[in-house]
């Protein structure tokens, strides 16, 4: 490796040196060859652009942008909030809700119930009655009803 002081043509000779069956031989002649240095590549960045220029510090986010752009944020460091938390509060509140509902309902039927049976109004107590809220029976035509 040569380095050229500057650039331009060039003539360099090389004298070649073999061996043969063991002998060492010099060629009689020297070989001459044309040199044409050329400046050196200039170190890219980017493809036609040049290392130095502002084009060449890009976004550490984003490389396809560069630094100094209002584009270049940081990307966000926690999850958006999408509503799931307040659906999954709003489902657990209604359930509870629904809960209490139910039970009042059950209870004051109950209630009732129990108070009848106190009075001796209640239907369960007589027992050829159908149960209260009950559908009545329905008698299958097929069979005869036989006492045993």
């Amino acid at each position: 490796d040569y380095t050229y002081p500057v650039p331009g043509k060039y003539t360099a000779q090389a004298v070649l040196h073999f061996t043969v069956n063991g002998k060492d031989v010099t060629s009689k002649f020297a070989c001459p060859a044309g040199v044409s240095p050329t400046q050196p590549p200039t170190p890219e960045c980017k493809p036609g652009v040049v290392v130095g220029s502002p084009l060449c510090t890009p976004c550490q986010y984003d490389v396809s942008i560069q630094s100094d752009s209002p584009q270049c944020v940081a990307p966000p460091t926690a999850l958006p909030n999408t509503g799931a938390g307040n659906t999954v509060a709003l489902a657990g509140v209604l359930a509870v809700a629904g809960f209490m509902i139910y039970r009042q309902v059950i209870f004051r039927r109950h209630k009732r119930a129990f108070a009848s049976a106190d009075n001796g109004t209640s239907p369960r107590l007589d027992p050829d009655a159908p149960f209260a809220d009950a559908p009545e029976p329905v008698r299958s035509t097929f069979r005869r009803r036989r006492p045993f």
